[in-house]
């Protein structure tokens, strides 16, 4: 917008107008901000290329962390089925040996009963 209002004002001057120093500080205001829009699209892009590096480490370190929270979910699953076996085999167990411990403290009981 600056860069097309500096052109406008340069073209009302016309080449009979004010004098050549006039002219000169129009062109080399021109010339600044041609510059100076180069350089702003300049740092622009380099900002982008800032986020995007930024954006790629954090995926990068988003990553590490899943992996290592995938191998602490498969840690825990293989402990858990270790328990799982374990109370599996203390259930077998228990099926087993309370019944009969049922019977035996019965017959205790009706004699205990009888005798009095």
């Amino acid at each position: 917008m600056i860069l097309q209002t500096l052109e406008s004002l340069e073209s009302l001057i016309g080449h009979d107008g004010p004098p050549q120093t006039l002219r000169t500080v129009l062109n080399n205001f021109k010339n600044e901000v041609s510059s100076h829009m180069e350089n702003t699209a300049y740092l622009l892009e380099f900002a982008h290329k800032i986020r995007k590096q930024i954006s790629d480490t954090l995926n990068l370190r988003n990553q590490d962390i899943s992996l290592h929270q995938s191998e602490d979910v498969f840690k825990l699953s293989k402990s858990s089925a270790r328990d799982s076996v374990a109370i599996r085999i203390i259930t077998f167990l228990t099926l087993i040996y309370l019944p009969f411990s049922f019977i035996a403290v019965s017959r205790e009981l009706l004699i205990i009963l009888k005798s009095y």
